[in-house]
């Protein structure tokens, strides 16, 4: 659900754009955005607190948030 999610934006440059795709994988998965945005913050930040999602992807970049994410994945 999450390496799908960040393949799904185009434009890691725009926040807004961030947001619009995230959103539209979300309402085209059936995927409620909370347990999204919820994981990916568990996955990005270690925690479930913290800086917004999109800004977060977009202060990572694509390479940094998948290789995060990646991590996440292989260690639970």
């Amino acid at each position: 659900m999450l390496v799908p999610a960040i393949d799904s934006i185009n434009n890691f440059n725009s926040i807004e754009d961030i947001n619009y795709c995230l959103h539209n994988f979300v309402e085209t998965k059936n995927i409620k955005i909370g347990k999204l945005f919820s994981a990916m913050r568990c996955a990005l930040l270690g925690k479930s607190g913290g800086i917004g999602i999109n800004e977060l992807i977009f202060i990572l970049g694509k390479d940094e948030t998948k290789d995060r994410i990646d991590a996440f994945l292989n260690k639970n």
